[in-house]
């Protein structure tokens, strides 16, 4: 409790509460047995709940500062340990996102909502590093890659050789849809293009085709 002075009168009001309750009503059987903690401050006057420990979990501030959920031994500012998504940011019941890191370390975002796109809004460049990267569409999609400029420009692709970062392949698109793909060496040798397939090449709209 915390005493103050209301003006004409000493007062006095609760400033901070730690409540244990049980989870349901116990009985002799140990699984009804669980119970909770429950942390509140008071924000405006208005005391409530801030932190709840449930029985099915753990939180941990460690001494070094590190906050552990679900683990006790936390070696990061914040580890979240868990079988299941381990974050979950939540709008509403029926809009959110879940993490979820599997036993074998394959991390998944998955997004579920009425409009459940993702943005990656970045103040600079926005690097993936991998041994491969896989792009897919959903099913309903009619393309499953889509490439788009949001800086006014027309839209452009560049594929650099990990060789040599100035040799490169460009894709760009222009009004009406007029398309150039372009080979680039930055040391001054002939860029070529070679098309390898295992089948038919034809270029459709004029009528010629080659194998």
């Amino acid at each position: 409790n915390q005493w103050y002075y209301d003006g004409s009168s000493p007062a006095i009001e609760d400033a901070a509460k730690i409540a244990v309750v049980t989870e349901t009503d116990w009985t002799a059987t140990a699984s009804t047995r669980d119970s909770f903690m429950a942390f509140y401050t008071s924000l405006d006057g208005a005391l409530a709940e801030k932190l709840r420990i449930t029985s099915g979990g753990d939180v941990c501030v460690a001494s070094g500062g590190n906050v552990g959920i679900g683990i006790l031994d936390p070696d990061s500012l914040l580890e979240v340990f868990g079988e299941s998504a381990q974050l979950k940011l939540s709008w509403d019941d029926n809009n959110y996102a879940a993490i979820t890191v599997a036993d074998d370390g394959h991390l998944e975002l998955a997004t579920t909502g009425t409009d459940a796109d993702l943005t990656l809004d970045s103040a600079s460049a926005i690097m993936l590093e991998a041994s491969h990267i896989y792009l897919y569409g959903s099913a309903s999609s009619s393309s499953s890659f889509h490439f788009l400029s949001g800086s006014g420009n027309d839209p452009k692709l560049t594929i650099h050789s990990d060789d040599d970062g100035g040799d490169q392949l460009a894709i760009e698109v222009f009004e009406h849809g007029a398309t150039t793909i372009s080979t680039v060496d930055d040391d001054g040798a002939a860029a070529h293009l070679n098309i390898e397939v295992d089948g038919h090449v034809e270029f459709d709209g004029c009528g010629v085709g080659f194998d």
